[in-house]
């Protein structure tokens, strides 16, 4: 009985070294937190039981099932903190690099350019920055607010002109732009006319041609022929075919639309 007995408790011990924890294979190897602090959560890979052997005092862990939940709170030493969390199992051990930081080092707009219709509205903007304090400076005929990795910025119809404007997010040494544009019911370039003058003869219909002493009218608004027109000679002026231009041309912003 007692060789039986003995023989179990073998092949229990057997059995136990057989499941020993072999690797920890953390999914993240390394955990940045921006001031503001934040939590993360790090999957964790291995054969067997493991557990929290070393952790930097600023960091609160917690394990859920294969799951390490790591918890900082805001930097408020003035420098940047660095530390390691150690995990081990068996005979494995594997460290996990923790670090925080202390002044921002980074602003990056998911757009750096926004456009609004005449209609204006409301866009949402994702930020990925470590700042705790990000100033928002507007340029424009539009408001902007940040919080939390987000800027909301909204617009007004705009029943004049396109117009455009700037959001400036500043924080710390770092800043970053973006730039806003807002369509108008009026085109800028005709003023809501759908016409300019013509480029060719400067709004007058005529073109004047030096090598046969002649004006002609000008082809590109409209006109043709040639002839001494009465506008240049006075009404005895024999003016042949001559057909000068309308003098306007489609405006090319708004292809004559005005808006």
């Amino acid at each position: 009985m007692k060789k039986f007995y003995y023989y179990i408790i073998a092949v229990l011990c057997v059995l136990s070294s057989c499941h020993k924890t072999t690797y920890i294979n953390p999914s993240k190897t390394m955990l940045a937190y921006p001031i503001q602090g934040g939590e993360m959560l790090d999957t964790i890979h291995a054969d067997g039981d493991w557990e929290v052997a070393i952790c930097p005092d600023w960091v609160q862990v917690e394990i859920q099932d294969s799951v390490l939940k790591c918890v900082v709170g805001e930097n408020q030493t003035g420098k940047k903190r660095d530390g390691k969390i150690t995990l081990k199992g068996g005979d494995a051990r594997q460290s996990i690099s923790v670090s925080q930081a202390y002044i921002c080092t980074h602003i990056t707009p998911e757009n750096a350019m926004l456009t609004f219709g005449k209609e204006g509205g409301t866009q949402t903007v994702n930020i990925d920055t470590d700042g705790s304090d990000i100033n928002v400076d507007v340029s424009g005929n539009m408001t902007a607010k940040y919080d939390n990795g987000k800027l909301v910025v909204e617009a007004p119809v705009n029943n004049a002109a396109t117009t455009s404007g700037k959001i400036v997010l500043t924080c710390d040494s770092q800043m970053a732009q973006i730039d806003v544009a807002l369509k108008g019911a009026i085109c800028p370039k005709c003023g809501g006319k759908g016409r300019l003058a013509c480029t060719k003869c400067g709004g007058t219909g005529y073109v004047w041609e030096e090598n046969d002493d002649m004006t002609y009218g000008c082809t590109r608004c409209g006109g043709s022929g040639g002839g001494y027109p009465v506008e240049f000679y006075g009404s005895n002026a024999h003016q042949y075919d001559l057909r000068k231009g309308s003098g306007q041309m489609v405006c090319p912003v708004c292809n004559g639309q005005g808006s």
